[in-house]
């Protein structure tokens, strides 16, 4: 965690057992930090002609449904074939969920979108994905 808090670039924690991914999910929260990532993830290349989970988990404001949409199509509109879905729960059971029901090969997420107090009193999703991922991981900066 402090590694990843104090550099500024994407940072790939890889398991042992690595094999070429075919897909990768992103973990979109519909802030600013994730459109960034959105905006790596177009302009980075590394990800292209991989097909995108483009996930999010609702939270009941009204809001989700257009801000993923519009990510979606972003994606969409720079080559990406794109699977929007919006989940429903706690956050870090219904990304593992998906995950594992739809054999995601590498997983993206934006780094620790709150503050250490907060982190230290709520958790971290972006830690708790970090310390039981089982696939490559690339958090983003």
């Amino acid at each position: 965690e402090t590694l990843i808090r104090q550099v500024h670039t994407p940072v790939a924690i890889v398991p042992p057992q690595f094999h070429e991914p075919t897909n990768f999910m992103l973990a979109y929260d519909g802030s600013e930090s994730t459109d960034k990532a959105i905006t790596q993830i177009i302009n980075g290349g590394i990800l292209a002609g991989l097909d995108c989970h483009l996930v999010m988990v609702d939270k009941q404001d009204g809001h989700c449904q257009d801000k993923l949409d519009t990510a979606s199509a972003r994606l969409a509109e720079n080559g990406f074939n794109v699977r929007a879905r919006m989940l429903d729960g706690d956050v870090y059971q219904a990304l593992w969920r998906y995950k594992s029901d739809h054999a995601v090969d590498l997983m993206v997420m934006g780094a620790f979108g709150h503050s250490k107090w907060r982190q230290f009193f709520l958790g971290s999703t972006t830690l708790k994905m970090l310390e039981d991922s089982r696939i490559p991981l690339v958090v983003l900066r």
